[in-house]
């Protein structure tokens, strides 16, 4: 998204969050939360990947992000709102407790999928770790996993990263709220 369209965005944004602070009894609840929910500024929190993997949690409003990639495997679960991107050439929902695995150097983008936007966590985990633990569990060299759907229901890895998640908070880096 350009700057200039940003800067609407923006404004209208603000314009919103005017409108909440007057009188509301006119609004239905649906357009106050989703008026109050734009009121929220993006937040990030982050840890380094000093080891090999990073986390990161973070909640959106609006268009989250461009077309973009990564070296590693994105792997993380929605936490609240609706979760839209484009992967593959479909374009992808993930919703609260719904797990996503994105595959290294693979396109995507992200979005809020309603008007409340959405949360996340993610583990961005080096290819490596995963040849790795593939080895270490069936004792031999194999290709990295391919995961058809990116959004899976797994209760194991949900387990994981949910557990590695929560270990990674006490060493988070805030990167703040984002304009």
């Amino acid at each position: 998204m350009n700057h200039h369209l940003k800067a609407k965005q923006h404004q209208r944004i603000e314009d919103l969050c005017k409108l909440e602070n007057q009188a509301t009894d006119d609004l239905g609840s649906a357009q106050f939360a989703a008026i109050e929910s734009l009121c929220k500024p993006d937040q990030m929190l982050s840890t380094q990947a000093s080891t090999g993997v990073q986390f990161l949690e973070a909640w959106f409003a609006g268009e989250a992000y461009e077309n973009h990639r990564h070296d590693s495997y994105a792997i993380g679960i929605t936490d609240s709102g609706v979760q839209c991107y484009d992967y593959r050439g479909a374009t992808q929902s993930s919703t609260p407790g719904s797990m996503m695995v994105l595959h290294p150097d693979e396109m995507h983008n992200g979005r809020a999928g309603s008007s409340e936007g959405f949360g996340y966590r993610m583990l961005y985990v080096e290819p490596v770790l995963i040849a790795d633990a593939v080895r270490h569990i069936t004792g031999r060299y194999c290709p990295l996993p391919f995961v058809k759907d990116s959004i899976c229901d797994n209760p194991y890895l949900k387990q994981a990263v949910l557990l590695a998640a929560d270990g990674s908070l006490a060493n988070h880096e805030s990167l703040g709220t984002c304009e």
